[in-house]
């Protein structure tokens, strides 16, 4: 579950009694430490507009993004096809979210997800509170133990606002 005004994102361990919250990175900062790993190029990907339509009474847009992933050098991990498909919301002020998402990457990995209820506004903050006696443990943001983080700029632009509608 992601609260975006207090920046984290939880994870429940079901069943079980253990919630893990990661604190989100500050918009613009590295999410890893040193350089980054050198990976073998990848075949561009096939993206394709699957055009609008409306989820819960929200309009949204849809696109599937088909890539071939190489099998590993060593041959253990053969070539495989993941199959993403992606529906978010058109308007500006929910841009980015995703009503509907589903990834399929035969024969190791395939989930969906799609928006079940959905009411505009802000949440009550007891949505995101923990239950008694679950156990809570904390991360921090991804790469906010980098040294390269403490007092130094992201070296990379940070993401732009969406145009005006």
């Amino acid at each position: 579950m992601s609260d975006p005004a207090a920046r984290t994102n939880s994870t429940w361990n079901i069943p079980g009694d253990k919630v893990t919250v990661t604190q989100m990175p500050q918009p613009g900062a590295r999410t890893s430490c040193g350089p980054p790993k050198p990976r073998a190029p990848a075949p561009k990907p096939t993206v394709q507009d699957l055009g609008n339509q409306t989820i819960l009474g929200l309009e949204v847009h849809g696109r599937r993004i088909t890539e071939t992933i190489p099998a590993s050098a060593d041959g253990k991990e053969p070539e495989r096809t993941r199959i993403h498909e992606e529906w978010t919301a058109t308007d500006p002020g929910l841009r980015g979210f995703i009503a509907r998402e589903s990834i399929d990457e035969e024969p190791t990995f395939k989930t969906s997800r799609e928006l079940q209820n959905f009411r505009e506004g802000v949440p009550n903050p007891a949505f995101f509170q923990v239950p008694a006696g679950y156990q809570v443990v904390n991360k921090p943001a991804p790469g906010s133990n980098c040294p390269a983080n403490e007092g130094t700029p992201p070296q990379f632009a940070p993401i732009a606002p969406p145009p005006p509608a």
